[in-house]
């Protein structure tokens, strides 16, 4: 086949309009959920419009979402494969309470952050190699997982409130960069990260070829 009627087959340079060819079952799909946030914005700058359209109400949604932002980096990668994690909300609960015990905290801000991604890796590793080697569904798999990593993060932290003593948390949650908060930063880094990777990686790729 040519390369004309290759384009010719896709469409483009067939004299088929441009809005004949869009898939609107996949603009919908797609356009959904920004359609129901505009929808959002626009009733919130109607009802509070004095204190909605402003850039510290802007930057405090935005660091409200920060975790659900980073987790969502990661879904990203999970759901394009063809797999699904149920777990990810649990995992977060349970790292967050590990890293923060007063056991912990007695190695300093970065021992506390070592603990938690070292959580993070051992369960997620664990689900994946049920699922990958193990020929167990995801859907199980992570369910299971949930319900043992909410449970363990409840007797770790006996259900009480987590004090943390590092100053570096409190930065890190409070503090700015020209005015941006360092949450919002840290998400928007993750989300280019995880862009570069899913594009211009042999890895990403490959997701998308077994999704």
């Amino acid at each position: 086949m040519s390369s004309t009627e290759a384009t010719a087959v896709d469409g483009v340079g067939s004299g088929i309009p441009l809005w004949r060819r869009i898939d609107t079952g996949d603009l919908w799909r797609g356009g959904g959920l920004v359609i129901v946030l505009v929808l959002l914005v626009i009733a919130g700058a109607i009802t509070r419009p004095a204190v909605f359209l402003t850039s510290n109400n802007l930057f405090n949604i935005l660091s409200l979402g920060a975790v659900i932002g980073v987790v969502t980096v990661g879904m990203t990668f999970v759901i394009i494969g063809g797999q699904i994690d149920l777990s990810v909300g649990a995992l977060v609960a349970l790292a967050s309470v590990w890293s923060t015990t007063l056991a912990t905290q007695q190695f300093g801000f970065w021992g506390m952050v070592f603990s938690a991604l070292v959580v993070g890796t051992v369960f997620g590793l664990i689900n994946g190699v049920l699922i990958a080697y193990g020929r167990l569904v995801s859907f199980i798999v992570t369910l299971a997982m949930l319900v043992s990593a909410r449970g363990l993060a409840e007797q770790i932290s006996n259900r009480q409130p987590q004090v943390v003593s590092a100053s570096e948390y409190r930065t890190i949650a409070n503090g700015s960069v020209l005015g941006v908060p360092i949450l919002v930063i840290m998400v928007i880094a993750v989300a280019i990260i995880g862009w570069i990777v899913l594009n211009r990686t042999t890895f990403g790729r490959r997701t998308f070829a077994i999704g």
